[in-house]
């Protein structure tokens, strides 16, 4: 009878580690999203602070230049490719000033 108790017992044992190690996995999924949430919302409300304060404009846009240098990166902020000081859209191709980060192009908010 003793050796059925143990067996029971060690059955017993690995069931609920198994049910706690699908628990911990869970609750680190929803840690993990839930902190991925609150650093997008971070971001989000820092960067429109920093986009509506007048007096940090000329430098959020000086550090977004200088440290950005993937093309694609520098794309998404209307920024001109490294080395050039003008967006290359060849001249058959130009539109209408597009919004940029703080604005329009030609200057107009």
């Amino acid at each position: 009878m003793a050796k059925k108790d143990i067996d029971s017992r060690l059955s017993e044992i690995a069931e609920r580690e198994t049910a706690l190690k699908a628990e911990r996995k869970l609750l680190l999924s929803q840690k993990s999203t839930s902190d991925r949430k609150a650093d997008a919302r971070r971001k989000i409300i820092l960067g429109g602070i920093v986009l509506s304060d007048e007096k940090l404009k000329p430098l959020v846009l000086a550090t977004l230049d200088a440290k950005l240098t993937k093309a694609s990166d520098r794309a998404l902020f209307w920024l001109p490719e490294r080395g050039t000081t003008a967006p290359t859209v060849p001249a058959a191709e130009a539109k209408p000033a597009r919004p940029t980060l703080f604005g329009s192009e030609d200057g107009k908010s």
